[in-house]
């Protein structure tokens, strides 16, 4: 018998060999037992861990950094030794009592009619509809089928913690659920009440919903809805053909005077909208497509077939697929001049990356103007260092930062070759 601060007797149950643990033990808050502001299931385990390396002194051995412990059956004041075992995240998330819910079984929520219950739960596992009950108890039962069988798809144990402690219920059916809805087309989704919802967004129809048995009937109009959202496709994709490309005049790279350069917009938050320099070439291909500013380092992406594509990597794609084909090492898609709204060939280039980390801005505030240079506070000279790999490598201290510079010019030549990105250029 062990009591907390507000002087309530609660009793834990122990084994023998844990037996001096008992008289130092205190509740905290939440209802675990502690000792010094460790919780004791972890300094049960830190024995057990302690004997097991004792007994294999050949394995490696296994320590409590990092590690988590759960109470396999959620019984705090349990801490017998069968029933304390190491967890990672996802288990502790598991394992813990849900209390002062409608639905306080793991797996279910309680559904709801416009805002209203309506005594019906829905089952979920892994992000996957499992049916609607009217039953808690039917609900919690079919949710711990779903995990069972999961886990003997994959060859692995579930622990008792990670299933509902129930048995299971008299006369419990699974719900009508539907066989084939994992592998129904795009387009198609089974709804909580029970109905296909057939719904194309880029065909500009509404939803339109049909029973369980009327599957087939669901296909067909999905057919139609895909064919529509086709034939408006191929219209803009021609219509974009056929359009005369947009150009913007631009200086020259060489100096002498201006050239006028294909561009394509790109939204970024505000009404504001970027432009981005491509190439003749490119400039149909790349009007099929959203663009739109990526993030604060100032890249550009889109949506292609379903899946978010810088633009850069998207010019680049056959370069790219090449390389690979030819066995060649993980490879980045670089801008050779550092602005990534220039995304014409001639300033893209594939490089390693470490190459692809040097070639990048130098920060503002810097105490020199010069790329690897900086002045140490607590030095009269200057330092000049460079990545190497990933470990920043000392390059050398040097009175003038202009000597320092080209210290940095040719250690970067060195490792990265023509390639490096450099203080003074050979032109």
């Amino acid at each position: 018998m062990n009591k907390n601060a507000k002087e309530k007797f609660v009793t834990f149950t122990l084994n023998v060999m844990d037996a001096d643990l008992a008289p130092k033990i205190i509740v905290n808050s939440e209802g675990h037992a502690e000792i010094g502001k460790k919780k004791v299931e972890r300094l049960i385990m830190s024995r057990i861990l302690e004997d097991n390396n004792r007994d294999n002194p050949n394995g490696n051995p296994v320590t409590m950094e990092n590690v988590k412990v759960i109470e396999i059956d959620k019984n705090k004041t349990n801490l017998k030794r069968n029933n304390i075992a190491i967890a990672d995240a996802s288990m502790v998330a598991r394992n813990k009592k849900r209390t002062g819910t409608l639905h306080e079984w793991k797996g279910i929520d309680a559904d709801k009619t416009n805002g209203e219950l309506n005594n019906r739960y829905n089952v979920r596992f892994r992000g996957k509809y499992y049916g609607q009950y009217q039953s808690k108890d039917w609900a919690a039962w079919a949710y711990n089928l779903a995990a069972m069988k999961h886990n003997q798809e994959i060859g692995e144990k579930i622990d008792a913690g990670g299933l509902n402690d129930l048995e299971e219920p008299e006369g419990f059916k699974l719900a009508p659920r539907r066989e084939k809805a994992d592998n129904l087309p795009n387009g198609i989704c089974l709804t909580a009440r029970k109905h296909y919802k057939v719904q194309v967004s880029a065909s500009g129809l509404k939803a339109k919903y049909f029973k369980l048995d009327e599957l087939e009937k669901a296909k067909e109009h999905l057919k139609i809805l895909n064919e529509i959202v086709k034939e408006k496709d191929d219209a803009r994709i021609q219509a974009i053909q056929n359009m005369e490309i947009e150009r913007i005049e631009v200086p020259c790279k060489n100096g002498n005077g201006n050239e006028m350069v294909a561009f394509i917009r790109a939204s970024k938050t505000g009404k504001n909208e970027l432009i981005v320099l491509v190439d003749d070439e490119d400039w149909h291909d790349l009007r099929k497509y959203e663009w739109s500013l990526a993030n604060n380092k100032g890249y550009i992406s889109g949506i292609v077939e379903g899946q978010r594509t810088s633009i850069h990597r998207y010019i680049m794609r056959e370069k790219i697929k090449d390389h690979y084909e030819n066995g060649g090492e993980t490879v980045e898609v670089d801008h050779k001049h550092q602005n990534k709204l220039d995304n014409r060939k001639e300033n893209l280039r594939l490089v390693s990356s470490s190459l692809n980390n040097q070639n990048k801005p130098k920060k503002e505030g810097c105490s020199s103007e010069f790329i690897g240079v900086c002045k140490p506070s607590n030095r009269r000279k200057y330092l000049a260092q460079i990545s190497n790999g990933g470990v920043r490598e000392h390059v050398g201290y040097y009175y003038t930062e202009y000597e320092a510079a080209l210290a940095y010019d040719a250690r970067a030549i060195e490792i990265y070759g023509e390639g490096a990105r450099v203080n003074f250029p050979v032109k």
